[in-house]
């Protein structure tokens, strides 16, 4: 265990992963040599053999923006790691550095887009958000624009008619095999939603073909208001839920709504704990109104590998220096 430039430490890798073996919390193992890697991942399932806990493995395999240290050699790095159990989340970086006083551009690791069929000929899928039906970016222009980015994307169906032909354009534009991938829809109504869900089987049977590792981000319509007695997610939600995802093979995050999580703890750490393919991704809309410490317990429940924050800069600063 050490970091460059030491070579050396008091504390072997078999050492540390005797130590944390009891506690059963998740392990994020950050490589700094490519030499290390192979036995270490030996070592890894050779002492860790519980098949549901989180593991991480970390690696800068590109150079990013100001980045003076070479990377993994990205090749060499995935020909080792993708032998590993489908449930290892893979952390895959970039080099970088900062220099005070300068402009210093960094990447985001996922971009969004919200993707409906254009209401008018041509027919294609266009980005927008509904209810607008129409817009000057497509699908396709959009694709296009970020591949020079290697940046994970996101893409967040509001019509099931946009599914099948954008899943096309997305293989057929973005051919990278590591490039992360979310395909995000509602499909399922929650508490206080007002608009009419994708139908489930329906998205499930198109989006299942997409490669092992491309993420279904799985959520439910949901609606807030000020002043009310908003309600959580309820039992029946999430048995739905689950009843559905739990024979697929790909990971499944489910997209919670923030101002809803105080009155839905039982329910969704309940649902988390169906399989480790399972995270939650914490979002908000605009006007919603909810406290710091309705997210904290599910910080405390649960390891950082299982929850996933979609909220403002401040705010998940916030959560951070709360932890």
């Amino acid at each position: 265990m050490a970091h460059p430039p030491d070579t050396d430490s008091d504390i072997t890798l078999r050492e540390w992963l005797e130590g944390v073996k009891e506690y059963g919390k998740g392990i994020k193992l950050d490589f700094k040599s490519m030499e290390a890697v192979s036995t270490s991942l030996v070592l890894l399932q050779e002492v860790l053999t519980e098949p549901y806990r989180p593991v991480w493995i970390n690696a800068d395999i590109f150079s990013g923006p100001g980045g003076q240290i070479v990377p993994l050699e990205h090749h060499t790095f995935l020909s080792v790691v993708t032998h590993l159990p489908s449930h290892t989340v893979l952390s895959l970086g970039w080099t970088t550095g900062w220099t005070a006083g300068t402009d210093n551009p960094g990447p985001s690791l996922m971009i969004e887009a919200d993707i409906v069929m254009r209401g008018r000929d041509p027919k294609e899928p266009i980005m927008a958000h509904p209810p607008d039906t129409d817009s000057d970016i497509t699908l396709r222009e959009w694709l296009e624009g970020v591949k020079e980015y290697g940046k994970g994307i996101k893409l967040d169906f509001k019509s099931m008619e946009a599914v099948s032909t954008s899943l096309v354009l997305l293989q057929e534009v973005l051919t990278e095999p590591y490039r992360p991938v979310w395909i995000n829809a509602d499909i399922f109504s929650g508490p206080g939603g007002q608009i009419v869900p994708l139908e489930h089987h329906t998205f499930l049977s198109v989006v299942t073909h997409l490669p092992s590792h491309t993420v279904l981000s799985l959520g439910w319509t949901t609606g807030w208001t000020a002043g009310t007695d908003n309600p959580g997610y309820s039992w029946d939600m999430v048995h739905m839920m689950e009843k559905i995802c739990r024979d697929l093979k790909h990971p499944v995050t489910f997209p919670v709504r923030a101002a809803l999580l105080a009155k839905s703890f039982s329910q969704l750490t309940w649902l988390l704990k169906q399989s480790d393919r399972y995270t939650l991704t914490v979002w908000t809309g605009h006007s919603d109104e909810f406290s710091l410490q309705d997210l904290l317990p599910y910080r405390e429940e649960f390891a950082t590998s299982r929850i996933y924050f979609d909220l403002p800069d401040s705010l998940r600063a916030r959560i951070i220096s709360a932890q």
